[in-house]
């Protein structure tokens, strides 16, 4: 089999691999479709766009896509997490999605854990190049929907350089002043994003 030494192939390679922590989990949970038919077994996210099922364990898993759905549940150590296929303001196709908070505003997270090893760098002995040594990486991006609105917007991530946080969630949540407020004056900060929504579901008219 042909390799490919290129020291940015495997980087690139890692990241792909490690995207996949995000779907190897496998346990109890519920399917939900749209034509309004339920199932109940063993779930496991096996990509961006479908789960696998299996009614029991040792059955052969069934591929249901997430167009098909209106969302799935899955039960990680009595934790239960909601999964739905959303549309994203700017993006061409939907991307699937984990439900924080559900109500007049909901809040989704997409959570990409992995590891990227090292890339080259010169400066060694002899001109050899060196190697830093690899990261693990976690990046979590925000998105909330409006009751009413079709598509979901992008409020930023916890990444070094991503939107302004602060601008972004004031125009968002423009409609509730004294939430705008508490944004301005960081009584509420990126880290509280679902207290930020909690609040505009309880609070904002």
């Amino acid at each position: 089999m042909l390799m490919n030494n290129n020291p940015l192939f495997f980087s690139i390679l890692f990241l792909v691999l490690g995207s996949g922590i995000l779907y190897s989990q496998k346990t109890s949970g519920t399917l939900v479709f749209k034509d309004g038919s339920i199932k109940k077994g063993f779930v496991q996210l096996a990509s961006s766009e479908r789960v696998k099922f299996k009614v029991n364990k040792k059955d052969k898993a069934i591929k249901y896509e997430f167009t098909d759905l209106e969302y799935a549940e899955i039960s990680i150590n009595d934790e239960v997490s909601r999964y739905k296929l959303v549309s994203i303001l700017d993006k061409d196709l939907p991307i699937v999605l984990k439900e924080i908070v559900s109500g007049k505003v909901s809040l989704f997270n997409l959570n990409t854990q992995g590891y990227s090893p090292g890339v080259p760098m010169g400066g060694g002995m002899a001109g050899a190049p060196m190697y830093p040594m690899g990261t693990n990486y976690s990046i979590k991006n925000l998105y909330v929907l409006k009751q009413g609105e079709a598509k979901a917007t992008h409020l930023g991530s916890n990444q070094l350089f991503s939107k302004n946080f602060k601008q972004a969630a004031s125009d968002y949540f423009k409609d509730c002043e004294n939430l705008v407020a508490k944004i301005q004056n960081r009584d509420f900060k990126k880290k509280e994003i679902k207290a930020i929504v909690e609040y505009y579901n309880s609070q904002c008219e």
